[in-house]
């Protein structure tokens, strides 16, 4: 599970350390950033990746996975309610947001049992939705006092998600890897065109 999710953040981070040296992007120099950064990688990314990993490892469809990860606007809308002093609770939000929420259930069903997948695995995927809405509005209040551009929050995110899922991985424990051909491209896909 959590290999995953470090083979697919090394790789992203080091596509995007690529493209910031081609394209003559400056890498952040701030410590302070980088610390927004480094947290950002592991709320917004890290732990994401390793929630539906697990999830999915342990019977929960990738398609149930892909609805729940569907509800981080939602999550991230009633955060910003009520973190945001700017995002006021309005009527149409209220409504907006009751709305989505009832979609969801409409598409997932619960009244007919709980689908493919565990209730764990199932609040896995819930939680994190959570993690990246809670990583957006993180990076709406932390990140707008400094000057840098999309290219490089990426890349300082990605590497914050590596440094995270490498100390993830020494927690958990390396597993034995049946490492086959389709499995490596799979993995290799993700990180490089998924995460990076």
């Amino acid at each position: 599970d959590i290999q995953i999710v470090l083979i697919r953040t090394i790789l992203g981070a080091v596509l995007l350390w690529l493209v910031l040296r081609i394209r003559g992007v400056p890498i952040p120099r701030q410590v302070r950033l980088w610390g927004h950064l480094i947290l950002l990688g592991g709320i917004g990314t890290a732990v994401p990746f390793f929630l539906f990993v697990w999830a999915e490892d342990n019977g929960v469809s990738s398609g149930l996975a892909g609805i729940y990860n569907a509800t981080t606007p939602l999550w991230t809308m009633l955060l910003a309610m009520v973190v945001l002093t700017e995002e006021r609770l309005t009527p149409a939000r209220l409504g907006g947001l009751v709305l989505g929420f009832v979609g969801v259930l409409t598409v997932l069903a619960p009244w007919q049992g709980l689908g493919s997948g565990n209730l764990l695995g199932q609040l896995a995927c819930l939680t994190a939705g959570g993690a990246y809405g809670v990583s957006l509005i993180y990076n709406r209040r932390q990140l707008p006092s400094y000057d840098i551009g999309p290219l490089s929050t990426a890349f300082g995110m990605s590497l914050g998600a590596a440094l995270w899922s490498t100390i993830m991985t020494v927690v958990i424990g390396w597993q034995p890897v049946h490492l086959t051909v389709p499995v490596a491209l799979s993995v290799g896909a993700l990180g490089i065109f998924g995460t990076g």
